[in-house]
């Protein structure tokens, strides 16, 4: 069993769950804090409410490869027979089990994102009450109040306060795939995996990424990746990447088109080089990574309105993506979230992708 560097007890059961926070962890990333009092907390009675109608759609995911196994949390999602979770396993693995309410599943990998470390599992005849996404929650205020709830032994652990701390685009200047969710929390966590509910019953967010020498804080991949995939699967049994036709100016964060490609999507669409990209569908763009955290979430065939500026003068365009060709073999690109032991390092997303 892979162990936790930072909480090195021996588990006595898989759903001990050691979730190992540093070897997911970015490392060196930038620590930021807020208040826990800004905002008034919800009484036990509504916190109670929010676990017991959510607990049962939790388990723990024991994943073994060649070298290793490690135990992680998940949740289902979409039509109650996928679970979402996240492995920070460099290679495929060989079986993956789920436990839920105590009983062990089989499962199978029915989708994996090399980028953001996102899987999505089926155990057969298991199925449960999935947990609703919060598609904007990366536009959550900050102090926030959210709740991981977790599979662990410590039943102090199983369901934790935490608040929004921040949000995080790029680490030392390199750009993430998606921006991250930044949670404090009142007390350790196990959590891998682990959804983040709001007050109201939703998931906010998945924790991917412990921070280095800090217990109580912990990154999350915003609900609306995990909607994503849940979603093209359910409608095309994969993931839909989607091609713009268009590329971006390296070197500096503003948002502006390099070049088009002939007959692309945006070229069709009557977008120019040199236009500032100021919206995407409802997402306002203030930099280029903006640019890059909307594209990731556009669907193929599925319009997307583009708002740019030319000069003077606000343009407004419904651009259409096309189907971006699948890879003949996918492997994990440097923008993955999750770095390769033994030394975690930064990630980066392209500097100048084609959408």
């Amino acid at each position: 069993m892979k162990k936790s560097s930072i909480d090195t007890r021996q588990p006595r059961r898989p759903l001990a769950a050691a979730c190992i926070f540093v070897a997911l962890s970015l490392g060196l990333l930038p620590a930021a804090s807020v208040g826990l009092g800004v905002t008034a907390p919800v009484a036990g009675v509504k916190k109670d409410a929010v676990y017991r109608d959510s607990v049962l759609s939790v388990v723990a995911v024991h994943a073994k490869t060649e070298l290793s196994e490690i135990i992680v949390n998940g949740f289902f999602v979409g039509d109650g027979t996928l679970i979402a979770t996240t492995l920070p396993l460099e290679s495929e693995p060989i079986s993956v089990e789920v436990f839920h309410a105590g009983v062990a599943h089989p499962a199978e990998v029915v989708l994996r994102d090399t980028r953001t470390r996102v899987l999505l599992l089926k155990a057969p005849g298991l199925k449960a009450p999935p947990l609703p996404l919060l598609g904007h929650s990366i536009v959550l205020p900050l102090a926030s109040q959210i709740f991981a709830i977790c599979e662990s032994e410590d039943p102090l652990l199983r369901f934790v306060e935490a608040r929004i701390a921040g949000r995080e685009k790029n680490i030392r200047g390199k750009l993430l795939p998606v921006t991250l969710i930044r949670a404090n929390f009142a007390s350790r966590l196990e959590g891998i995996g682990a959804p983040l509910l709001t007050p109201a019953g939703k998931v906010a967010g998945m924790i991917v990424l412990g921070v280095p020498d800090e217990l109580d804080s912990a990154y999350a991949l915003p609900a609306a990746v995990v909607k994503k995939f849940a979603d093209d699967y359910i409608a095309d049994g994969k993931i839909r990447r989607s091609f713009l036709g268009l590329s971006f100016e390296d070197g500096t964060t503003t948002p502006r088109i390099l070049e088009i490609r002939d007959n692309g999507p945006a070229a069709t669409a009557g977008l120019k080089q040199g236009d500032i990209i100021l919206r995407v569908g409802d997402r306002s763009i203030e930099q280029y990574q903006d640019v890059i955290d909307s594209i990731y979430f556009l669907t193929p065939g599925q319009p997307a309105i583009f708002e740019v500026l030319r000069g003077l003068h606000r343009h407004t365009y419904s651009l259409t993506p096309r189907k971006k060709a699948e890879p003949k073999a996918e492997t994990p690109p440097a923008s993955a979230i999750a770095t390769p032991p033994p030394t975690p390092a930064p990630v980066a997303a392209p500097a100048t992708p084609d959408p």
